[in-house]
């Protein structure tokens, strides 16, 4: 489901997926750009995000799995919209830009945890190939916390008849 909202120099999407019924709203304004008009949009997780407010963030990052869950994420969006984001509904520059400005930071932060977490990898490799089965258990199930376990990882735990949750043979 999706329904778009347009005026003369902004617009709203509202979405939920098919799949997993995730809810979410776009908000953004349309730059003249070379004779043309392109959206320039963040979203309301990036608005929400921008605030600071954490628990929004989660509700928002959540998908509903029943209609009653859609239509409570429906209603919830909305009243995230009417929180966070009027200024950009208004066309607020400022709002727009401290908005995106957490998208920035943001991108880096999860670069960063990537980064931390490739390294995580490679040492739960080793700790594999050097017999240290605990600490490979350890760093593995790091891995399943962040939702980063790979069919590769899964695939050499298999093999070394390790269970990547409970590290139990």
């Amino acid at each position: 489901m999706f329904v778009r909202y347009e005026s003369v120099s902004g617009f709203v999407n509202v979405y939920h997926a098919r799949g997993g019924y995730n809810i979410g709203a776009e908000i953004g304004r349309l730059v003249p750009f070379q004779g043309r008009r392109i959206e320039d949009l963040i979203t309301l997780f990036e608005v929400a995000a921008a605030d600071g407010n954490e628990s929004d963030q989660n509700i928002l990052a959540k998908p509903a799995q029943t209609q009653a869950d859609v239509a409570a994420g429906v209603a919830h969006a909305a009243r995230l919209v009417r929180t966070y984001a009027t200024g950009l509904l208004r066309g607020d520059d400022l709002a727009l830009k401290k908005a995106k400005e957490y998208r920035t930071v943001a991108n880096r932060r999860r670069a960063e945890i990537g980064a931390r977490l490739w390294e995580v990898r490679k040492a739960a490799n080793r700790a594999l190939e050097q017999g240290d089965r605990d600490e490979a258990i350890r760093l593995f199930q790091i891995l399943d916390e962040h939702g980063v376990m790979t069919q590769d990882d899964r695939a050499r735990l298999a093999a070394d008849k390790i269970d990547p949750v409970d590290g139990v043979n």
